[in-house]
């Protein structure tokens, strides 16, 4: 990554009393013992102001790769505040800082040249003062290729684990789509063949309500016929005897016998067929689409009357 500025590391922005023992500006000096040099106010100013305040909030690289980022008009509490060094530039005194174990930033006056190096980071404002936060080194093209390079291939990596899973989804698919394409087939042609079963049923079904048709108008009534008088017949599980052309009438009576009331029937086989839904009808008859139920058995009279046909259970 290239700088974003490169900052020369030698100027004389203060000039120094020749004391004797006295040491060169740049020289960091710890501690209350040694003399400070004398500042030079107007060569601060002028430090003060390449930076101050139009790069406030700006990162600055160095040829060595250390990066910071300025703080214009910015101070630390007293209690942040550690060793003291001074220094010509701004920039030498971030590099101070870069150099100590555990300083997060430095802080200059523009006014003394002195510079204070903290692991503390708590600003308060205060003018003719730059803040000097330290941020990681920056690195060099060919860490930053190789980086790339490794977050390249990693890529890679997963995207063909990724195709593969893919493709494998893929082909699964394709799987399960056959077997559904066969499941499909086998489907439509049980459903062809229901429909050949379904069309044959029904043909014997047509065939065989036609012959129930024919049959049921072949078979003749129970009365009036030849041959009815007297016969008896099981139906619903008893025997009835029939009689037609009669009636049953309870004796003391002048005509029928209804104790069990009346139902409809359109002949004398639905008479006997609602008679025998009940447990204690012993005699029926029909007339005129009226079936007359009674309980009364053999005590029951028979009378003949055209028109009436009856039945006894026996």
């Amino acid at each position: 990554m290239k700088s974003t500025a490169i900052v020369i590391l030698a100027s004389a922005a203060f000039s120094v009393a020749q004391d004797p023992g006295q040491a060169p500006i740049g020289q960091v000096h710890m501690g209350s013992s040694t003399r400070e040099p004398v500042p030079d106010a107007e060569l601060g100013s002028h430090e003060y102001n390449k930076v101050c305040p139009n790069r406030h909030g700006e990162v600055e690289t160095l040829e060595t790769g250390h990066r910071f980022k300025y703080h214009c008009d910015s101070h630390l509490p007293a209690y942040e505040l550690e060793n003291t060094g001074w220094f010509d530039t701004v920039a030498q005194c971030s590099l101070w800082c870069a150099g100590q174990d555990g300083c997060s930033g430095s802080l200059w006056d523009s006014q003394t040249g002195a510079c204070y190096w903290s692991s503390g980071s708590t600003l308060l404002p205060k003018a003719g003062f730059v803040y000097l936060e330290q941020l990681p080194l920056s690195q060099s093209c060919e860490e930053e290729s190789d980086r790339a390079r490794d977050e390249c291939l990693a890529r890679e990596q997963a995207w063909e684990i990724e195709k593969a899973d893919l493709v494998k989804e893929r082909d699964n698919a394709i799987s399960r789509q056959a077997g559904l394409q066969s499941q499909v087939t086998q489907i439509s042609k049980l459903r062809s063949e229901a429909i050949v079963k379904q069309s044959a049923l029904q043909s014997q079904v047509n065939q065989l309500t036609n012959q129930l048709r024919i049959c049921q108008a072949n078979v003749p009534p129970i009365c009036p016929g030849s041959g009815s008088q007297g016969k008896r017949i099981n139906r619903a599980g008893k025997n009835w005897a029939i009689h037609c052309g009669e009636y049953i009438n309870q004796p003391g009576r002048n005509w029928g016998v209804e104790n069990l009331g009346k139902t409809s029937g359109s002949n004398l086989e639905a008479c006997i067929d609602r008679c025998a839904q009940m447990s204690n009808c012993r005699t029926t008859y029909w007339q005129n689409g009226l079936c007359i139920h009674g309980s009364f058995g053999q005590a029951a009279e028979r009378r003949q009357y055209n028109g009436c046909n009856a039945a006894w259970r026996v």
